[in-house]
């Protein structure tokens, strides 16, 4: 769907526990946040961290119909990306 400074921003359908698409399918956009990219601008690596993360606490709070909603922050455990489900 797009791309910006940490990485891209993808089409997504959920899928149930067997790996079916679920019926009718549920459609997200997924941002995956590159770790390595955040880190690149080492005097600023910092406070982008805090601006991620104060605008994934902001967006889970909200509930508005002109806002995308963040629905779930997965960290991949390998400290390379996160996956931000709006």
């Amino acid at each position: 769907m797009g791309e910006g400074a940490f990485g891209g921003v993808y089409k997504v359908t959920e899928l149930d526990s067997e790996g079916v698409i679920l019926t009718p399918p549920k459609i997200f956009a997924m941002k995956v946040v590159e770790r390595r990219k955040l880190r690149m601008h080492s005097r600023e690596a910092n406070t982008e961290s805090m601006q991620l993360i104060n605008e994934c606490k902001c967006l889970h709070k909200l509930h508005h119909p002109n806002i995308v909603q963040l629905k779930e922050v997965i960290d991949d455990g390998k400290n390379t990306n996160l996956y931000l489900i709006m």
